[in-house]
């Protein structure tokens, strides 16, 4: 089960950035 995998990979990268949103929110405003 290949997507069972991904999707646990998903929930953990989601987890991760959760902990860190300013630093996304950094990202996405310099893009801009």
């Amino acid at each position: 089960m290949q997507v069972v995998d991904q999707v646990i990979r998903l929930v953990r990268q989601i987890a991760q950035t959760e902990v860190m949103p300013r630093f996304l929110r950094v990202g996405v405003s310099r893009k801009q």
